[in-house]
């Protein structure tokens, strides 16, 4: 299978927030990254989350024409809703037993998803070790990546944590390895659940 070098994520959006001096440290911390990989192929990519918010203010084609505007159109992009479809997937390849049916358990007693399940999820879909179906949106065309780097606000640190713990107890828990992070401080206390 042909891989691209690194996926980098950046300017994880809420659809009910508008673009914001979060989404611009975002994309200054994406410029000051971009030219470490030097000549090495990336694809860059957004992960918006339409699964957490209880409003839909988001205008995506706004959105993603603010960031081309900006200089930085990702490759591709996702709706964090549509990683539900993967649930059974994820959960069937978790080893640690404790640890999958303490996410059984959540996702019974809650009947919904924790944010760090669905990053799991999410970055298996970037490595390819699950096939993106029809959930990646693009115009350049979607191809799994050797590494992952992750261009997230600070708040989300304790997410991706849980979210490297579910990867690692997995039979894929070499890709733990593959990713990567640029943290950044941000203002805004909005933050996803665990």
């Amino acid at each position: 299978m042909k891989k691209t070098k690194f996926s980098v994520e950046f300017s994880h959006i809420y659809t009910n927030e508008a673009f914001s001096d979060e989404h611009r440290q975002s994309i200054q911390s994406l410029k000051e990254y971009l030219p470490k990989l030097k000549d090495e192929d990336y694809q860059t990519c957004v992960f918006i989350d339409n699964y957490n918010s209880t409003e839909d203010l988001l205008d995506v084609d706004d959105f993603l024409e603010r960031l081309k505007n900006e200089g930085v159109q990702p490759d591709y992009y996702a709706y964090e809703a549509d990683m539900a479809k993967y649930t059974e997937k994820l959960l069937n390849i978790i080893q640690d037993k404790r640890l999958r049916k303490s996410y059984e358990k959540y996702i019974s007693k809650k009947n919904t998803l924790p944010c760090s399940f669905m990053t799991a999820i999410w970055y298996l879909i970037r490595l390819g070790v699950f096939d993106k179906d029809a959930i990646v949106h693009n115009s350049k065309g979607f191809v799994p990546a050797e590494a992952l780097i992750n261009i997230l606000p600070e708040r989300f640190r304790a997410v991706e944590a849980k979210t490297l713990d579910i990867i690692n107890s997995t039979n894929n828990h070499d890709a733990i390895g593959k990713i990567d992070y640029v943290f950044y401080s941000s203002g805004n206390t909005h933050g996803p659940s665990i």
